[in-house]
Order: C-alpha cells, then sequence, then structure tokens
C-alpha cells in the first residue's frame, strides 16, 4: 500500500521476517519519522527504498487513524510539505485520467446520478 500523508510517501507491506508486523517503507528517512514518531529507520541502500522500520501492524494502524482524526484541510496537496507538492500533483494529474471519457463507461453504476450537477 502507499499511504500519502502530508509529510512524506510511504510504501506500507508484509515484514516478511516479522508476520505481526509492517514494514514501512520510503524514500527519505524523514517521511518516516515525520509519520512515525520514536523510531530509527535502518538504511538499505541496495533496496529500492532505502529506509524502512518495522512497525506493530496494531499501532501502525493507530498511528494511521491519528492522522485521519487530524485532518483539518480542505485541500491535501496545498497542505503537504513544500518538497512533496510537486511530486502528489504529478500523481494527482496522473490519477485524472482514471475518469477520462475512456473510462467512464466502466465506472457508472446503475441506480446513481452521473449527471455533471450531481457534485
Amino acid at each position: 500500500m502507499w499511504l500519502f500523508t502530508k509529510h512524506g510517501l510511504l510504501s506500507v507491506v508484509a515484514d516478511r521476517n516479522n508476520p505481526a508486523n509492517l514494514l514501512v517503507r520510503a524514500r527519505q528517512a524523514h517521511h518516516i519519522t515525520k509519520n512515525i514518531t520514536d523510531c530509527l529507520p535502518k538504511y538499505t541502500p541496495n533496496a529500492d527504498y532505502h529506509w524502512r522500520v518495522s512497525v506493530d501492524r496494531a499501532e501502525f494502524a493507530r498511528l494511521v487513524a491519528k492522522a485521519i482524526s487530524e485532518i483539518s484541510y480542505p485541500n491535501f496537496k496545498n497542505a503537504a510539505d513544500d518538497d512533496l507538492k510537486g511530486i502528489y500533483m504529478k500523481v494527482w494529474g496522473n490519477g485524472l485520467q482514471l475518469q477520462a471519457d475512456r473510462y467512464a463507461k466502466v465506472t457508472v453504476l446503475p441506480g446513481l446520478d452521473h449527471s455533471v450537477d450531481n457534485p
């Protein structure tokens, strides 16, 4: 799972060495330390994500729930740290392709109002 937060982009996967934990990975160490306090990420220069830390699944779920409860912004991209805004804007732009007309027929569900005026 990729998790985009105001303070970093995290890649979260099962920890092969400890099934009770998740392996939280990042391209920059501070993306981990700003999102998971009291941890010291390990530097892994031969891996695609150079920084990683193993975190108890329940603890990580609590941290994500806390981050959700603290959302106060009306625009996520504008709330992100300055060094992330450009990256998040590119992801947003690429994601915009998912609602392009050529995909619309795939996402139309019966019984829903798909008119332009429906927010």
